[in-house]
């Protein structure tokens, strides 16, 4: 009786375990736009995580720059990225920053899947800087993410914002 008690016991533990599941690839979501008119004016309340120094980004986010030796480092004001305009966008974007120091910046605008669509590069002067892209090869009425990294002297600063496109 004991003998089968004990086996009784322990036959759930020789059960294989169940198969671990892979954790889920994160999935980003593009929403919140701070829009903005042709002459960059603010139309509604920014989008609190837009146009921000971040540096939480999810792996796949990271994977959209070159790896470097980078460090993030507190940006102290170092730099100040206003909402691109206009947004909602149809063809001309552009984009003012300002630098406290010449950086070099990169700029890569994607959509929901995290593909490329234009990449820009930038070396700013100290001061007010801006970027336009042309987006008229960008047809889809949806949102994309651009995304920036400005370098400066072994630091990294990263952030991004929402661009409706229509």
């Amino acid at each position: 009786m004991r003998f089968y008690l004990l086996f009784v016991l322990l036959l759930p533990a020789c059960q294989p375990e169940p198969p671990v599941e892979p954790a889920p690839v994160s999935r980003l979501y593009f929403r919140g736009i701070s829009m903005t008119d042709e002459n960059g004016l603010s139309l509604n309340e920014e989008d609190s995580t837009d146009w921000r120094v971040d540096d939480t980004w999810i792996e796949q986010e990271l994977g959209l720059f070159p790896s470097n030796p980078y460090s993030i480092c507190f940006h102290d004001g170092l730099i100040r990225v206003y909402p691109a305009f206009p947004n909602p966008v149809r063809n001309d974007l552009g984009l003012y920053f300002v630098s406290k120091a010449n950086l070099r910046w990169t700029f890569n605008l994607v959509d929901e899947d995290l593909v490329s669509r234009q990449i820009a590069v930038h070396t700013a002067v100290e001061g007010v800087n801006s970027i336009h892209l042309d987006v008229r090869s960008i047809t889809e009425k949806d949102t994309f993410r651009l995304y920036y990294e400005a370098l400066d002297q072994g630091c990294v600063y990263r952030g991004h914002g929402d661009i409706l496109f229509q």
